[in-house]
């Protein structure tokens, strides 16, 4: 069964024109893709960035470690130092 639609050809041809501004076209398509394609980029760049980042940090990271390592064994031989002192004055006392 056909159902006839009673509106005349005008008001459905404004219609069907108003929504013609809204479709996209192949330009619009083409730049839209060019624009992912940028970001995509950018995104693999920060990526990039963010691995060196942490690359450093772990250097950083390092580095503190050997720097404490170090600052005890001073800390441990000026005490053994220190008490050495203290035992030899108490002793020619």
């Amino acid at each position: 069964m056909v159902t006839t639609n009673p509106e005349t050809l005008e008001p459905r041809l404004s219609r069907l024109e108003g929504a013609y501004e809204h479709v996209a076209t192949k330009e619009d398509v083409a730049n839209v893709r060019t624009e992912v394609a940028n970001v995509r980029t950018e995104i693999a760049d920060v990526r990039t960035e963010i691995a060196e980042v942490r690359t450093d940090i772990a250097g950083v990271k390092a580095y503190v470690a050997a720097a404490e390592t170090r600052l005890i064994r001073w800390g441990v031989g000026g005490m053994s130092v220190g008490f050495a002192a203290m035992t030899a004055i108490l002793k020619l006392t």
